[in-house]
């Protein structure tokens, strides 16, 4: 999966059993419309929304989201 300026997006383990979703050298806050709607660990919105301190997606909803694994 990319991001809205072709950057390739990674899972990166956060804390044992999540991932944190990094591009480039910074974390991802947001999906574009298109992207797949998954919930961040925690969040009660969508990724579609903005999440300042960045993503955390579970196993599952990474590999929904067909996002490499770091």
């Amino acid at each position: 999966m990319k991001n809205a300026y072709g950057q390739k997006i990674y899972a990166r383990g956060y804390d044992g059993e999540n991932f944190l979703l990094i591009v480039g050298d910074g974390v991802v806050t947001r999906f574009e419309p298109e992207d797949p709607t998954v919930y961040p660990i925690g969040s009660s919105v969508s990724a579609h929304y903005d999440h300042p301190d960045g993503i955390v997606l579970s196993e599952r909803d990474v590999k929904t989201c067909g996002i490499e694994f770091e």
